[in-house]
């Protein structure tokens, strides 16, 4: 899975605690696919950016597909 974004020097250190208090309630590890996404999605929340969101690897490629399709309609 892969996180990409980037934060500011203050915001760093706040995700870090979020980072470990999200481990901390998993019992240090997740092990399953729904676990990380959900996990990871309610991480991202915490950000309190509306243009930031995660997505599941799925929903990346439809929104991909979207929006190849929207641009062939333009055309």
């Amino acid at each position: 899975m892969l996180l990409a974004f980037s934060l500011t020097p203050g915001r760093q250190a706040a995700w870090a605690r979020e980072l470990q208090a999200t481990l901390q309630r998993a019992g240090g590890c997740i092990e399953r696919r729904a676990e990380a996404y959900a996990a990871a999605k309610a991480m991202v929340a915490t950000l309190g950016d509306r243009y930031t969101e995660f997505l599941t690897p799925w929903q990346a490629s439809a929104r991909a597909c979207t929006r190849a399709c929207m641009r062939l309609l333009d055309d």
